[in-house]
């Protein structure tokens, strides 16, 4: 049972108040075959000032784990 291997994209610059979607930061596949059922984010960051993740328009608090569904 092989663990999912996650490959980031290229490095994202963004400029303020830009808006990407998640599947632009990465790849991920799993070697046994299994499906991906979802995903966590975690942000690190307490400081509101460095971003933040939306989830269907909502905010996500900082400093917290976000799940998404694949």
């Amino acid at each position: 049972m092989g663990a999912p291997i996650v490959t980031p994209t290229i490095t994202k610059y963004l400029l303020l108040n830009s808006v990407i979607s998640a599947s632009e930061l990465f790849t991920v596949r799993d070697p046994d075959g299994d499906p991906i059922t979802r995903y966590t984010f975690w942000d690190q960051s307490a400081l509101a000032a460095t971003g933040f993740f939306r989830v269907r328009g909502v905010p996500q608090p900082n400093g917290q784990k976000t799940f998404i569904p694949a």
